[in-house]
């Protein structure tokens, strides 16, 4: 959602439908195929005050659009690498963007950073530098390891990777199926709030000042967080779903400054019938309510807030919920 408009990406065809915030149908943008204004596949799209961008994890393309979807540009995004594949197979460094890849599976990753740039969160697959415990360079990877990765959308330069992980990686280490993180932040503010999925704190980073200003936030409620240790990415790819459907962790944060709210979504894990939603005003929690699982908060229109669960693809309709809270 974007000020008082609802979108919704298609997946399966890329399709951006727009709707009022009363849910009635306005227009339907881009698409896929090689037309003027189509697309070749949109995994994200993120706003700003005077273009829209989507993201295409695969091949690493953005599309920028004016704010009535009319293209303005394509480019594929410039990682900067000088080396060669040997080297960064042999060699993988924190420190440099080519040996993150970016996290295009997971919601909400990629967001407006200021007028000129968007972020997306990032992480590393490298068979050497990872979060598995088989891993010779494992506890560089906690330790050392960014998160996020800035794109010039004027240049298309991969410009900057920023950010560390958790210290709760360390406290529990080789859960790399719960490495993930959420964050919200906007195009003209300075503040960006973070929270990893493991996480009971929420951080608080200032874009100017590079660095955690920063924590707050307490544990949810009967969140089962005893995690099983994963040794290797094949038990990693083997696990992932029963460790979502059997642990919990936080799902996703929603940051709206002009209020001074922000809520922090999270799933119990195996037995429960129902997640959870934290509001904090100022920082201190003001409210931990019981949701229907997937529930998330998506924005703020005429004193309601919306939120929306999972779609169903199949189905030709759109669930969305209006809340008020009290």
């Amino acid at each position: 959602m974007w000020k008082d408009t609802l979108y919704f990406v298609d997946e399966r065809f890329s399709y951006i439908f727009q709707f009022t915030n009363e849910g009635e149908f306005v227009q339907r943008h881009a698409g896929k195929g090689r037309g003027p204004n189509e697309v070749f596949y949109i995994d994200y799209l993120t706003f700003g005050e005077n273009e829209f961008a989507t993201m295409n994890g695969n091949n690493w393309a953005i599309d920028i659009f004016d704010t009535q979807f009319q293209k303005k540009k394509f480019f594929r995004i410039d990682n900067n690498s000088t080396r060669t594949y040997e080297e960064l197979w042999h060699e993988p460094m924190v420190t440099l963007a080519d040996s993150y890849s970016f996290d295009c599976v997971r919601p909400n990753t990629f967001k407006r950073w200021d007028e000129d740039r968007v972020v997306c969160s990032i992480f590393s697959k490298h068979a050497f530098l990872n979060g598995y415990s088989t891993s010779e360079k494992s506890e560089l990877y906690y330790n050392y390891a960014r998160c996020f990765g800035i794109i010039n959308l004027r240049t298309g330069k991969f410009e900057k990777i920023l950010g560390r992980h958790s210290p709760v990686y360390l406290s529990q280490q080789n859960i790399p199926n719960f490495q993930y993180l959420n964050y919200d932040t906007y195009e003209k503010i300075d503040d960006v709030y973070i929270n990893f999925w493991p996480d009971p704190d929420i951080y608080l980073y200032s874009k100017q000042e590079d660095k955690i200003k920063g924590k707050f936030g307490k544990a949810g409620r009967d969140m089962k967080t005893d995690y099983r240790r994963t040794n290797t990415s094949e038990e990693g790819h083997k696990n992932w779903k029963s460790d979502y459907a059997t642990y919990g962790y936080y799902t996703f944060l929603k940051y709206f400054p002009e209020k001074q709210l922000i809520f922090r979504g999270y799933s119990k894990g195996k037995g429960a019938t129902s997640h959870g939603l934290q509001i904090y005003k100022n920082h201190q929690l003001i409210a931990d309510l019981d949701v229907p699982k997937g529930f998330e908060i998506i924005g703020h229109s005429n004193g309601m807030f919306y939120g929306v669960t999972p779609q169903d693809p199949d189905i030709d309709f759109l669930i969305v919920y209006k809340v008020k809270f009290s």
